[in-house]
């Protein structure tokens, strides 16, 4: 299943809460491939972000994520995403 909910000019116009009310909407195990890119830095809740990523993806589907970050938040991160995403952060 394939949305294109936002476009590249959309997407600088929504914050975290609206972001993740769209999520909210969509039914748990319902999504292949979610793709997050350079947007996720400015939620202020990212565990909450991933973990309602990781609850509308069908098992075994895909987060692609990508963002900028001081290298020192990426433990976090890390720690964030494994919270859910145990077997392929790379």
């Amino acid at each position: 299943k394939i949305s294109h909910r936002y476009t590249s000019n959309s997407i600088n116009k929504i914050g975290e809460r609206s972001a993740l009310s769209e999520i909210q909407q969509i039914q748990d195990e319902f999504i292949d491939v979610v793709v997050n890119i350079d947007s996720a830095h400015c939620y202020p809740n990212f565990r909450k972000f991933v973990q309602e990523v990781h609850k509308i993806l069908v098992p075994g589907g895909v987060f692609l994520y990508s963002d900028f970050r001081p290298i020192e938040d990426w433990a976090r991160i890390e720690k964030d995403l494994e919270s859910c995403f145990v077997s392929s952060i790379h």
